[in-house]
């Protein structure tokens, strides 16, 4: 009878290194997860970061913008006088992206960004979509206007939109400026220095 609770003793020793093992490789497992999803979620924040540092960079889009704002302006002025005018005029389309966030929505990485993070990224973005749709009206309305439109009201319509595109990419332009200040002493920014 004295061989039983030896037995019983062992027997729960192994149950309980059994247990303690499965749990222990459960939770080993579980922070290596973890570690990768943190360093995703970086590598995302950096890609993100790169791309919103180069909506800082249409200081010469917008001036070009500006400039032939400026001009059409003056060309409506003289029209209104009498004068003959021949309306030209350009819109400067500002070289700027959104994959890396259309990216980590895609793939699910964005759902693991910091709440705060999430908000200020995604108030950028929808600046950014407006610069876009505003841009893909103008080129709308450049490839499908009516014919007939007189020239006049043509560059008073693209004028109005110069104005737009010129709005917004300024706004884009700020929010990028306020996110990078913000987060400016943040991991994910390091790399822009």
């Amino acid at each position: 009878m004295q061989k039983k609770p030896f037995a019983l003793k062992w027997v729960s020793l192994e149950i309980f290194s059994i247990v303690f093992a499965v749990l222990l490789a459960l939770m080993l497992d579980a922070w290596r997860e973890r570690i990768k999803i943190e360093q995703k979620v970086q590598n995302a924040l950096e890609d993100i970061v790169s791309e919103i540092d180069t909506f800082i960079g249409m200081d010469e889009t917008i001036e070009f913008n500006t400039v032939q704002m400026d001009s059409l302006e003056a060309m409506i002025k003289r029209h209104r006088a009498g004068q003959e005018v021949h309306f030209v005029s350009g819109v400067a389309r500002p070289e700027v992206r959104s994959l890396a966030w259309e990216t980590s929505r895609a793939s699910g990485i964005a759902s693991d960004f910091e709440r705060q993070i999430f908000v200020d990224i995604t108030e950028i973005y929808v600046e950014f979509d407006r610069l876009e749709k505003i841009l893909a009206y103008n080129r709308e309305f450049g490839m499908k206007s009516d014919p007939s439109m007189p020239a006049v009201d043509k560059a008073i319509h693209r004028y109005r939109q110069l104005d737009g595109i010129i709005f917004r990419s300024q706004e884009l332009q700020d929010r990028a400026r306020e996110f990078l200040e913000k987060y400016k002493d943040a991991e994910f920014t390091q790399h822009l220095e």
